[in-house]
């Protein structure tokens, strides 16, 4: 009878501490996704939606080159006896673009990315005593030029799906997912300049809340990555090679797994704490493959321990602050093998980041706020009186109205 009740308040601790926020309060509070409840949870956990019906959710400035309003989404509820939730997103965000998953191209385009961010589309539903829920993502572009002095084609697509299952209790998550993408880059006879080899990332993530008592719940949770680009390329076209032949096959792979345990805490109903601490390691391959050589690069990167960190407080009835922080204790080799010496690079060192943020209530709306500290210490510039100085007020702005 204890235990029971010793869950049930925990459980209420984890109620309270799910509020309807962004992915700005997530980063202020320590980039903490994988650890706290929160609606920006959906997109690692698509079945969390069914936990935010009736939501109108907005973030401004995502991409740090333009200060846009990048994304809207709206959750719809449908159905009174059996209920369904849809959740529609749309972005103003960068292009994405076939990578080699280490920053680089995976080949060089003719013509400038075109913005192919389609939709994000989920949709949850309760399934007996779980609820289930679907991520689906669509990325598509493509340009095709019929000049005889400069003719191609370039187009790029990627399928995301995100499945996800969580019981009606809320104590873990599952979620599996699966993308696939190609490509197209063609010279004026319709021939392949670079042709896709393999294209697609598998991940399998896991988290589960232990309550061991009514003011703080452990969250041990685990994932696994795994990611693949491959491209053929070819020769271009001469007088002494009219077809193009195969000139390089270029294959690219990361895997990465995590293990950690998160931490939340409520000393009271104006202070809620995040903790994560944990291991994660990523390997990623390279092979180039010409007719006459062959040429392997290997990074290795190693984050042991990391640690983060968030406080979230109330100052007033419509106004939070939030400090985060994260610890990475970085450790990374690379190799470079290029069929006679192979070269080691060796790094240690502590990569840290620090958060300010505020959260905003006035009623059903909310502003969450990724603020930039140099505000506090010049203030505005009818402050500071300052003709030159010109700095942003937040990072990044997210919005929730709950309808």
């Amino acid at each position: 009878m204890r235990t029971l009740i010793l869950v049930s308040a925990a459980l209420v601790v984890l109620v309270a501490s799910s509020v309807f926020a962004t992915e700005t309060r997530v980063i202020t509070l320590g980039n903490t996704n994988n650890v706290l409840l929160d609606e920006e949870n959906i997109w690692i956990f698509p079945s969390r939606v069914f936990d935010y019906p009736r939501l109108a959710v907005g973030e401004v400035g995502q991409d740090p080159a333009n200060n846009n309003f990048t994304r809207l989404g709206i959750h719809w509820e449908f159905g009174k006896k059996k209920p369904f939730v849809l959740g529609t997103y749309f972005s103003e965000l960068p292009a994405v673009v076939p990578d080699d998953l280490n920053g680089g191209a995976l080949y060089n385009a003719d013509s400038t990315r075109l913005d192919n961010r389609r939709i994000d589309l989920f949709y949850a539903r309760q399934l007996g005593n779980y609820n289930g829920g679907l991520r689906f993502s669509y990325i598509h572009s493509g340009t095709e030029l019929d000049n005889p002095d400069n003719a191609f084609k370039e187009c790029f697509s990627y399928y995301d799906f995100d499945l996800g299952v969580t019981p009606v209790s809320g104590k873990w998550d599952l979620a599996l997912n699966f993308g696939l993408g190609t490509f197209a880059d063609e010279n004026e006879d319709g021939e392949d300049e670079t042709a896709p080899d393999g294209y697609y990332d598998f991940s399998l993530m896991g988290r589960y809340f232990y309550p061991m008592a009514p003011d703080y719940v452990f969250v041990p949770h685990f994932s696994f990555m795994s990611s693949k680009r491959g491209a053929e390329h070819y020769a271009l076209e001469d007088a002494d090679n009219p077809d193009p032949d195969l000139d390089m096959t270029e294959d690219n792979s990361r895997t990465t797994i995590v293990f950690g345990c998160g931490l939340n805490y409520e000393p009271s109903q104006s202070v809620f704490a995040v903790a994560d601490l944990g291991f994660r390691y990523s390997k990623y391959s390279q092979e180039l493959q010409t007719s006459g050589s062959t040429s392997e690069t290997d990074i290795s990167d190693t984050w042991f321990p990391y640690f983060r960190l968030g406080l979230d407080a109330q100052v007033f009835s419509w106004l939070d602050v939030r400090l985060g922080a994260s610890s990475n204790w970085a450790s990374t080799t690379s190799e470079f093998n290029d069929g006679n010496n192979t070269t080691k690079h060796t790094r240690s060192f502590a990569d840290n980041d620090t958060y300010l943020g505020m959260g905003f209530h006035f009623g059903n709306f909310h502003i969450d706020t990724y603020t930039d500290p140099d505000l506090l210490l010049r203030g505005f510039d009818f402050i500071s009186d300052s003709d030159n100085y010109t700095s942003d007020m937040n990072f990044q702005v997210g919005l929730v109205y709950e309808m």
